[in-house]
């Protein structure tokens, strides 16, 4: 039922994981936008932020459509922009929530998905991106492995894998 089936994927698609970017394997049933490679995965990142913004990334994560002017197209990316900033504070503001109750592990994929936003809104070089790295290393910090941590932190063919030592 949620299963990607790999010959129904366009050819040159790639599907990635929510959480650890590794090449999906399921779908969520609900928005039919979001991947993921495992059950683990969908059941930490839907207890974490997904169960709450699930219908909210439908209109983010489906291709625009065909707009007859200008005017339209621009309305259309400013509402976009709306979304992807409100999304971005919502996710923010839910894992500091997670963080303030202990629960390290449920606020590294809402802090992964505020990371994200901020990064198509602000670019791959902007401070803006800082609060959402620090947040990342605050959940780390709390989380029982730090392999953990590197490994759903890493983002590709960019250099952002986050490791933490206890050690002084």
């Amino acid at each position: 039922m949620n299963v990607i089936y790999p010959l129904a994927v366009p050819k040159g698609r790639r599907l990635c994981c929510e959480v650890c970017e590794a090449p999906a394997q399921r779908v969520c049933g609900a928005c039919t936008v979001t991947y993921y490679c495992s059950v683990v995965h969908q059941r930490a990142d839907w207890r974490s932020i997904h169960e709450k913004i699930c219908q909210l990334l439908i209109p983010l994560r489906i291709s625009m459509p065909f707009y007859n002017s200008e005017e339209e197209r621009q309305h259309g990316l400013q509402q976009l922009q709306r979304r992807q900033k409100h999304l971005i504070e919502f996710c923010y503001t839910v894992a500091q929530k997670y963080l303030f109750e202990g629960k390290h592990e449920d606020a590294v994929p809402a802090a992964l998905h505020s990371l994200r936003f901020r990064k198509n809104v602000h670019g791959l070089s902007s401070v803006e991106l800082v609060p959402a790295y620090l947040l990342l290393a605050e959940a780390s910090l709390g989380c029982p492995s730090s392999k953990t941590i590197g490994k759903s932190t890493g983002q590709g063919n960019t250099s952002e894998v986050l490791f933490i030592s206890d050690t002084d």
